[in-house]
């Protein structure tokens, strides 16, 4: 309770101002400044309405002082209203400790605000009786009950209880996980809150209490004059506190102009109260002791008094006017120019400059900005230097890459061609040609181990010259050479050939001065060796010497994937005939021996003419015969082709194509009718197209082809054209590829026509007559 010097004499109104005006007059500028602030933030939540409310009531609070300590004859009329404007303040100070940080509805918070609500009625009723009867029954004794002015202190600790609750309640959820809290834990969480709502709730309870340091000072008995300076500055450090609590948590305060002119005007206006309580209370220790009393006492003090007001009032309008200017332009402009740079930067503007304003913290804190700044966009122009190095590198790596992958990937194709048939020889030339053909080398030739590893056979080669054929066909081998192709499976490359001991003389050709030299290696396998010659002005390089060892190891398992497949198919066919045997001994030889004893026993029948016996014998053998053919076309239906009877002739031809044509680069197109004929029909058919394409592959070296197969007019006519190098029909015998593909065509009364020129391509053409 805020209380007058005056005497309660009712008088004419007069302003005369006592000490207590001041403090009024401080809480009036602090709590409506504050409450203006907050209620001009755009976003507000509820809690923050809270405050709003509290600080305006507060500042009423501070009207009312203000009124009860300058209007002399009057002061008793606004006496009740200072503490009813600060239970009123209660309530929504309640209401704000229940809305932190949200709304959390519950009984108990309807209970408490119902309790205060029910306290600060109670306290405008007597308010409004008190008034009454100052106004229409005055007395000399009218005066406020001091039951009414223990309201304020019960209700300030009520409060606080409930921001204390508060804070525990947050604490203990925080740590829910805890099932059992030990004796004394409120306590502990008080003094070591878990979360920053659990800490700012806490913080609120404390800066609330502060407010009882008038009460502390009269239960203390501190000497003067800090008891009437206590008395005095208990509800200004209060609202102080509280402020500066809200304005350090609420997230929707993010403006450090407030924040900083909100400091200073709560500092300076702490300090002037303070000093100007100081001074009104030797002023009236000096007036009680020179004997001075009455009205010229008070006139004097007012004097005091008018003029710290003045001097608040002066200092309040500076701080919150002048000082935003002032340390807006000193202040918050460079640290506004220096954000917005930073801000620039993080968009990726690296050419941003702030200019210093003044040489300070803040002017060394922008030139060293300005230097980061710089040094970030050398950095990235040298970053975008190299990312460009990076990028025309990473192109000429993955244009090498994939030249390097095209050209294996096509050796990779050659050990997935599916003709077992084929010779190693011929599947080899291609390998041999490709090398040739992106210039690895000059000549070349392959070698293959004979089986006793005495001895290398020529398999095929490429630009080689005819007189040295000869002597390379079979190469004696040493034990020298010998131990290293078995024991080190490394390349052996010189340039003086002469100067190689473990190379067999007939490798080494006077013309051809660079030589590399790699085994055929197929797991722990050596097959052969590769040689491959150069000119001495063009040695190999390192890339070059790598990509030809990769190929001789590639051509090795080619030649272990041949030898293989050929004992798989020995293997394969010793045991088809096993099985055929085998079939052919259970069903179709032990009929035929049944039909040996029906037809024995028919003839014994038939000379002793017994009809009966005759013609159940020959029932049985017509039964038994009929079952023979049976077993007959079943194991013949076994035999067809798989990859036909899967997808069909179109099928068939089109995975061929998928499989080595077009893994290799070759364009090839495919166009067959899905009505044929007979499966016999589409068998041949096949097998005429796969040999085609084959010769084409091994032989034609041509990037395109096509393939159509069409029924009409009561022919199926097949034809197979490449552009190819050709050759002269004329000069050239017919091999047994074209002899079968020509037996089958003629076996089915067809006609078979092949036409072909130098560098002209190749055409082949049947047509085989079908019936509907």
């Amino acid at each position: 309770m805020w209380q007058s010097d005056c005497s309660t004499q009712m008088k004419s109104p007069y302003v005369v101002f006592t000490g207590y005006a001041i403090i009024g007059l401080t809480l009036l500028i602090l709590s409506a400044s504050v409450a203006t602030y907050l209620l001009r933030l755009p976003s507000k939540s509820r809690a923050t309405w809270a405050l709003i409310a509290f600080f305006f009531l507060v500042a009423l609070s501070g009207a009312a002082t203000i009124l009860t300590n300058s209007v002399f004859g009057w002061l008793d009329f606004f006496a009740p209203w200072q503490d009813l404007f600060i239970l009123a303040g209660g309530v929504a100070l309640s209401y704000f400790a229940y809305n932190l940080p949200r709304y959390e509805p519950s009984l108990e918070a309807r209970a408490v605000l119902l309790l205060m609500s029910v306290l600060a009625f109670a306290a405008l009723l007597y308010t409004i009786s008190f008034d009454y009867r100052f106004l229409f029954h005055w007395s000399p004794e009218l005066n406020e009950s001091d039951l009414y002015y223990l309201l304020l202190p019960l209700e300030i600790l009520f409060v606080v209880i409930i921001f204390l609750r508060r804070s525990v309640q947050f604490s203990r959820r925080a740590t829910a996980n805890t099932n059992e809290f030990e004796a004394g834990s409120s306590w502990r969480f008080l003094i070591y809150p878990q979360d920053e709502e659990a800490e700012v709730l806490r913080n609120f309870a404390l800066a609330l209490s502060l407010a009882f340091l008038p009460g502390l000072q009269t239960v203390a008995s501190f000497p003067s004059p800090y008891s009437f300076i206590l008395s005095n500055i208990g509800s200004i450090l209060a609202i102080i506190a509280i402020a500066l609590v809200y304005f350090n948590y609420a997230p929707e305060v993010n403006s450090f102009m407030a924040k900083l002119v909100g400091i200073t005007l709560a500092t300076v206006l702490l300090i002037v109260a303070v000093a100007g309580s100081v001074d009104v209370f030797f002023a009236g220790r000096m007036i009680n002791d020179i004997g001075i009393s009455g009205a010229a006492s008070a006139y004097y003090l007012s004097g005091i008094v008018s003029r710290w007001l003045l001097l608040i009032l002066v200092v309040s309008v500076f701080i919150l006017l002048v000082f935003p200017l002032f340390f807006r332009r000193i202040l918050v402009r460079p640290l506004d120019n220096l954000l917005g740079g930073i801000q620039r930067v993080n968009r990726g503007d690296l050419n941003t400059f702030v200019p210093k304003q003044f040489d300070d913290e803040i002017g060394s804190l922008t030139d060293s900005f300005n230097r980061l700044t710089q040094s970030l966009k050398l950095s990235q122009s040298q970053q975008e230097e190299l990312f460009d190095r990076l990028q025309t590198s990473y192109a000429e790596l993955e244009e090498r890459v994939s030249d390097r992958t095209r050209e294996l990937s096509a050796f990779t194709d050659l050990t997935m061609l599916p003709s077992a048939d084929e010779e190693l020889a011929d599947m080899l030339q291609p390998a041999l040609n490709r090398i040739m053909d992106i210039n690895l080398c000059e000549a070349l030739c392959i070698h293959l181990l004979n089986e006793d590893e005495t001895s290398m056979e020529l398999v095929a080669y490429r630009n080689l010259p005819d007189p040295l054929v000869e002597g390379l066909q079979f190469i004696p081998s040493s034990a020298s050479f010998i131990g290293r192709i078995q024991h080190n499976a490394e390349p052996l490359m010189t340039g003086e050939q002469n100067g190689c001991s473990d190379l067999p003389d007939e490798l080494k050709i006077p013309q051809f001065q660079s030589y590399l030299g790699s085994p055929l290696v197929a797991g722990d396998q050596i097959h052969g060796w590769l040689s491959c010659y150069r000119q001495k002005e063009k040695a190999f390089s390192l890339g070059e010497i790598s990509l030809l060892v990769a190929l001789a190891r590639q051509m090795g398992l080619i030649v272990e994937n041949q030898r293989l497949r050929r004992h798989i198919k020995n293997i394969a066919a010793v045991e088809e005939r096993r099985r055929l045997a085998r079939d052919l001994h259970d069903s179709v030889t032990q009929l035929v021996y049944s039909m040996t004893l029906f037809t024995r026993s028919s003839q014994e029948a038939l000379q002793d003419g017994d009809q009966e016996r005759l013609a159940a014998n020959l029932a049985h053998l017509a039964s038994t015969s009929l079952l023979a053919l049976r077993e007959m076309r079943y194991m013949l239906f076994e035999l067809q082709p798989p990859v036909l009877e899967a997808g069909g002739l179109a099928g068939a031809i089109n995975a061929r194509l998928d499989m080595v044509e077009r893994r290799v680069g070759i364009s090839a197109e495919a166009t067959v009718d899905t009505m044929i004929g007979s499966a016999e029909l589409e068998r041949d058919l096949y097998y005429v197209a796969i040999e085609a394409l084959n010769n084409s592959l091994k032989h034609a070296h041509a990037d395109a082809v096509s393939l159509k197969i069409t029924r009409e007019n009561g022919c199926i006519r097949l034809r197979i054209v490449d552009n190819g190098r050709g050759f002269d029909l004329a000069s050239f015998p017919a091999g047994m590829g074209i002899n079968n593909m020509r037996k089958r065509v003629e076996n089915r009364g067809g006609d078979l026509r092949i036409s072909s020129s130098i560098n002209g391509g190749t055409s082949i053409a049947a047509t085989i007559p079908v019936t509907q």
